[in-house]
């Protein structure tokens, strides 16, 4: 319906159409408060063409489906910074092309950037509707909508058979085990795996674009997930890695942030402090003698770049930051079951945990202990504080309560044996949940 000259009243929702990209039906969320539109695209590579500039992406173009799957190509108008609603801002492609909304037909400018977790894979600016729509947020689709069928008949030859993910995993190569089970992990689930070793890579940056060159890195460079289970020295370059490909629109179980946060061993105990999950007490110093804290009869002892902790006696020595990077310290209550878990997204694998030799925290043969229901979701609600769904964690059980000890997402890729198995299970079921993919077993 006309209002105001020739202005088109639409609703807060519309279905549009994007031809020149090969787009017949895409939902969009009509939002005046912001100024650029933009579209869901993932698998972004710049090239060239002609002497020109162009993008080739991807796009899901229906909400909660990955398997329905529309490759792209378009000249590059700009790349600049948009500010996020969350407020951050990040440079963004920019690309023009072909709208159609409510019977009109108009040019439009939109950014591409990873929407997966915004529901609607396009968002409508106001720079789009100036002096050609008005909105009225009170209703829905005034505009075109799609019969019965047709968004099944239009996008029928873009669905993907099989449920595929190209997933990267940055991760150094002495950790055969767990690389191993997600190979034949994810070829059982019919997805593609790549390794790439974030000590072999190279980030060259041209302006604001971001090249990433090394023999593992895939062209156009970019993968549907990037799994970051790297070794706590390769954090800086893994994290460098992570925001180049999440920039890319892949998703990160373990993102780039939190990895950055957790490779201080420090920082990320604090903020298990402070997230109210139940800890030892413990004492922390960078240089010099820890002294213990509270009357223990051990102790355990966990340096800053240490996979693995040790068990002393009250009273030995051995206390003492060597490093120069910190040394923590926590009371060990005299009674309880140490547990070793392995937790991706909901699953909490748990396997015993005992001290060696030196004291040194190991698996010893033996079943683990069940753990009840309140534990395990004290065990992840402990993952959730560092902002990771991947890693690894010690505990201590005491009247059937867990006390945290370590929280460690560089130690998820620890897994051997049977358990490099379950955990490479459970990490893809996990990106296949987290994506929307619901994994079909080739075979």
């Amino acid at each position: 319906m006309p209002v105001n000259d020739d202005r088109q009243l639409i609703g807060g929702e519309e279905w549009c159409a994007l031809p020149e990209l090969g787009l017949p039906w895409v939902k969009s969320r009509v939002d005046s408060g912001a100024r650029t539109s933009s579209l869901h695209a993932w698998n972004i590579h710049r090239f060239s063409r002609d002497g020109a500039d162009w993008v080739s992406f991807r796009v899901h173009p229906l909400q909660r489906d990955r398997r329905t799957v529309v490759r792209c190509e378009a000249p590059l108008v700009d790349h600049r910074g948009v500010k996020s609603s969350s407020g951050a801002t990040e440079a963004r492609y920019v690309i023009r092309t072909t709208l159609v909304l409510a019977g009109q037909r108009f040019e439009v400018e939109l950014t591409l950037t990873s929407r997966d977790s915004m529901g609607f894979r396009m968002l409508l600016g106001r720079e789009a509707m100036a002096e050609r729509l008005i909105v009225d947020p009170s209703t829905s689709f005034r505009g075109q909508v799609p019969a019965g069928g047709e968004l099944d008949a239009a996008y029928a030859p873009h669905r993907v058979v099989a449920p595929h993910l190209d997933i990267g995993v940055l991760a150094d190569r002495g950790r055969k085990p767990i690389l191993d089970a997600l190979h034949q992990a994810a070829a059982s689930r019919g997805h593609s795996l790549r390794v790439v070793d974030p000590s072999a890579c190279r980030v060259r940056f041209e302006g604001a674009r971001e090249i990433v060159e090394g023999a593992d890195v895939p062209e156009p460079g970019s993968f549907d997930a990037i799994v970051a289970l790297c070794s706590r020295p390769n954090a800086a370059t893994a994290g460098l890695l992570l925001r180049h490909f999440e920039h890319l629109g892949a998703y990160s179980p373990n993102p780039a942030r939190a990895v950055l946060e957790a490779s201080d061993r420090a920082v990320a105990y604090q903020r298990l402090a402070r997230s109210g999950v139940r800890l030892p007490d413990a004492g922390w110093s960078a240089g010099g003698r820890t002294e213990p804290v509270g009357d223990a009869s051990r102790y355990l002892v966990r340096g800053a770049g240490d996979d693995d902790g040790r068990i002393v006696s009250a009273g030995a020595t051995g206390l003492e930051d060597t490093t120069g990077r910190g040394v923590l310290v926590q009371s060990l209550p005299g009674t309880g079951e140490l547990v070793r878990c392995f937790v991706a997204g909901t699953r909490v694998l748990v396997t015993p945990l005992a001290p060696g030799d030196g004291g040194i925290l190991s698996r010893p043969r033996g079943r683990a202990p069940r753990l009840q229901r309140a534990s395990r979701r004290d065990i992840r609600r402990a993952v959730r504080a560092l902002g990771v769904t991947l890693a690894r964690v010690d505990a201590l059980i005491d009247d059937d309560q867990p006390i945290i000890l370590d929280v460690d997402p560089f130690a998820f890729a620890s897994a051997a044996g049977k358990s490099a198995a379950t955990c490479a299970d459970a990490l893809l079921a996990h990106v296949e949940r987290a994506m929307g993919s619901a994994a079909r077993h080739a075979g």
